[in-house]
């Protein structure tokens, strides 16, 4: 991990299956009072969640997600909202703990690009996932309630698929996380 202009930079390094994460923890007070999936939380970013898109490598950007960043085949069933970039196809991604729903929302996006992601869950009626200001997706199954998973607030990973042995970097420019006070 690197600073780059102001944000940061996580590289993969060179070898098979490399990878870089950012993951933020709850202290344990806010953990243990705090109810954040029902609580309309917010994630927003500006990054290139993939300068390559040639590679094969997966990337993410999500709220909640549990210690371990999406598999090489785009699952994440821990609960979490957000983005999911998985080589040069962007999802909007939501999981309950069990399953997960995805939404394919690349068209119109510049993969490669700095773009703003903004995801909001609203309680437990729907999670919206905005690209650059633009609504690309609405999901109102597999919402996540409850607490946290293992006390992760939020995370950002890059991570090398199998086979692939190249650096991969993800630059994160600014995140910001907010949900409702109760």
């Amino acid at each position: 991990m690197a600073v780059t202009q102001g944000g940061l930079r996580l590289d993969t390094g060179d070898g098979n299956g490399g990878s870089a994460s950012i993951i933020a923890y709850t202290s344990q007070a806010q953990a243990i009072n705090a109810v954040p999936f029902d609580s309309n939380p917010q994630i927003a970013a500006i990054c290139q969640l993939q300068q390559d898109t040639t590679n094969a490598h997966i990337t993410s950007l999500v709220f909640g997600g549990g210690s371990t960043p999406p598999s090489e085949t785009n699952a994440l069933t821990a609960k979490h909202f957000g983005f999911i970039c998985d080589t040069a196809t962007l999802s909007a991604s939501n999981a309950n703990g069990t399953s997960q729903t995805t939404t394919d929302i690349t068209s119109g996006v510049t993969i490669g690009a700095d773009n703003g992601y903004h995801g909001v869950l609203t309680g437990t009626t729907n999670y919206k996932s905005y690209v650059n200001k633009t609504l690309k997706a609405t999901h109102t199954t597999n919402l996540p309630a409850g607490d946290f998973v293992n006390g992760v607030l939020w995370q950002v990973s890059i991570d090398n698929d199998a086979g692939n042995s190249n650096q991969d970097v993800l630059d994160l420019c600014y995140v910001d996380i907010k949900w409702d006070m109760q």
